[in-house]
């Protein structure tokens, strides 16, 4: 076991919506699915969503996905009508505690 290594967050963070666009479309039903790894065992994964000023949007944990790719998916709840420029976070955590994040900003 590995209790000082971080998870790695793998790639970039995916988002893509019920249509299977690429983006996050600020849409209450948008899949955002993270991709995260650990030598051990990634224990949760949390996404966060704030606005362009910064306010928190929605906050939530991702359900871990029962598949060889180590996905992870959080089901948007909250509309967002002025999506562009807002971020979106990523925080992979193991089972000793570390963490890893990572953060895009929606274009």
């Amino acid at each position: 076991m590995n209790y000082v290594g971080s998870p790695d967050i793998i790639k970039n963070l995916s988002t893509r919506t019920n249509a299977w666009s690429s983006i996050y479309n600020g849409r209450a039903g948008d899949l955002i699915i993270v991709r995260a790894t650990d030598n051990f065992k990634v224990a949760g994964v949390v996404v966060s969503i704030h606005n362009q000023a910064g306010g928190l949007i929605e906050e939530g944990d991702a359900i871990m996905q029962e598949n060889e790719e180590m996905e992870w998916l959080y089901n948007v709840h909250q509309n967002n009508l002025y999506y562009s420029g807002s971020t979106i976070t990523a925080v992979a955590i193991d089972l000793p505690g570390n963490s890893s994040t990572l953060k895009i900003n929606v274009p």
